[in-house]
């Protein structure tokens, strides 16, 4: 009978110490019930989805760090700790998650050949690019303009429109000849032309009043808002 009491005495102090410890933290109940926390594997997995499949296991989730990845999607689970099929008595998982590529420069590509251009883009990782032409004063194929602008943040993923010179834009010049002086400022501000210089000759063959020459020739194309000389056949006084 007596060692029965001494032994129910041990019995419940060494639980009432158990139960102390493990209130305290001292010492994981896990050690001792034996229960552990099997952890998933969570690389590739949107942040999001980490979190559900976290509360699904019973796991608290934290985010440690947010990292630039080349290879990882932004938003998604770079690595993790405790690492995955891991047993722990600590139901705690750490990700590591991407923040996407890196940001770059956007570099100044404006008066270089275009594909030189997006050579130099390609060679900054810039791949998404999207070329656009347009009339302009500039040279044929030489970049005009960039969006987004030089220098400005970007990345790697986002679309660069690149847009070209067509060259100046260009128009018939009309015939003229045989034509009134008021026939030629109206059919020349149509081809959005201009009319020079109005040199005056006496040609008694001709009608008067009447165009007899002109320059630029017939037919010529010309840049927009071009001058056109003429000459007027107007009888002498």
């Amino acid at each position: 009978m007596k060692n029965f009491l001494v032994s129910l005495i041990i019995s419940i102090l060494v639980a009432t110490g158990i139960v102390y410890l493990t209130e305290a933290g001292i010492l994981p109940w896990e050690k001792i019930t034996g229960k552990y926390y099997s952890v998933p594997d969570m690389s590739g997995l949107s942040r999001e989805g980490a979190q559900v499949l976290a509360r699904v296991k019973k796991l608290n989730l934290t985010v440690a760090q947010e990292v630039y990845s080349d290879e990882y999607k932004k938003g998604t689970v770079i690595s993790q700790a405790p690492p995955a099929t891991a047993k722990t008595g600590d139901n705690s998982v750490s990700i590591v998650v991407s923040r996407g590529r890196p940001v770059v420069y956007m570099p100044d590509i404006i008066g270089l050949d275009i594909e030189s251009a997006v050579k130099q883009l390609k060679k900054e990782s810039l791949k998404n690019i999207k070329k656009v032409f347009k009339h302009s004063e500039k040279p044929e194929n030489k970049v005009i303009s960039t969006r987004p602008e030089a220098g400005q943040d970007i990345n790697y993923e986002e679309q660069i429109e690149v847009t070209g010179s067509k060259g100046p834009k260009l128009t018939t010049v009309p015939d003229l000849a045989g034509r009134s002086l008021s026939y030629a400022k109206n059919i020349l501000s149509e081809k959005n032309l201009q009319l020079g210089y109005i040199k005056k000759e006496t040609d008694i063959e001709q009608r008067f009043g009447v165009i007899l020459r002109q320059h630029p020739l017939a037919g010529r194309k010309v840049k927009e808002k071009t001058s056109v000389t003429i000459v007027l056949n107007e009888e002498e006084k």
